[in-house]
């Protein structure tokens, strides 16, 4: 097996370990000739997306306009800078969605690099276009208004999982973290790590060490409202 790592800076490639091949992007056909498995954990949310509206079938991109107060505020622009967007690619609810190309794009291209394999997504995610929020973070916790104090906060979305199936083509399979670890055999190296902690425990060893954050770390992996409840999305190449 090999462990490739795609990471956009050169910076954080050179730090990679020996083990590890580097590459800045994935490419259609990268590694036609071979079986591979693309992870992509918590990706999706972090892409380039638009909020928009949809008036009478018709797609507007928001825009940032100050209002008579000095303020920063949400509104509307005209259809043709967004190109032609079909409003059927949101789910048939929806008012007010958000445009995800760079995730559709990704997604396309992550499912041409290999000959066959899969492509795994984990990330928060909806299966309804009219459930899709942007979210602010701050300090480890939510921060309001992504319009506010500029510059202090982390602003992601809610991946739509209806529109990346609208786009590009429906999920094979699709599970709960939570589910999806199980299926996986998390069961078996939890309890794996649970003997081997309470058989080193005493001697205070790394290894005893790593066996206890085994532990831990399933439990915070399948906490659910939490981590758990994270979708897995899967897609057969």
């Amino acid at each position: 097996m090999r462990c490739v790592g795609v990471e956009r800076s050169a910076a954080q490639r050179a730090l990679h370990d020996d083990a590890v091949e580097s590459v800045e992007n994935l490419t259609p056909g990268q590694f036609a000739g071979e079986a591979g498995v693309i992870v992509a954990n918590e990706l999706l949310d972090n892409l380039a997306f638009t909020p928009v509206a949809v008036v009478d079938g018709t797609v507007l991109p928001a825009v940032v306009e100050l209002s008579e107060s000095g303020e920063l505020m949400l509104a509307y622009g005209e259809p043709a800078t967004l190109g032609q967007i079909d409003a059927g690619v949101f789910s048939v609810d929806s008012q007010m969605p958000t445009w995800q190309p760079a995730a559709a794009r990704w997604l396309s291209t992550a499912l041409d690099v290999f000959g066959s394999g899969r492509v795994i997504c984990i990330d928060y995610m909806r299966t309804s276009s009219a459930e899709v929020e942007v979210r602010t973070y701050a300090d480890h916790g939510a921060a309001g208004d992504p319009l506010s104090r500029l510059g202090t906060k982390d602003i992601t979305v809610d991946v739509d999982l209806a529109q990346l199936q609208n786009v590009v083509r429906p999920a094979d399979t699709r599970n709960t973290q939570a589910e999806w670890l199980v299926q996986h055999g998390i069961e078996g190296l939890v309890e794996k790590g649970r003997r081997q902690w309470e058989s080193t425990a005493a001697a205070g060893t790394l290894e005893a060490l790593w066996a206890r954050s085994r532990v831990r770390e399933s439990e915070a992996l399948m906490e659910q409202p939490g981590l758990g409840g994270f979708t897995v999305a899967e897609w057969v190449i």
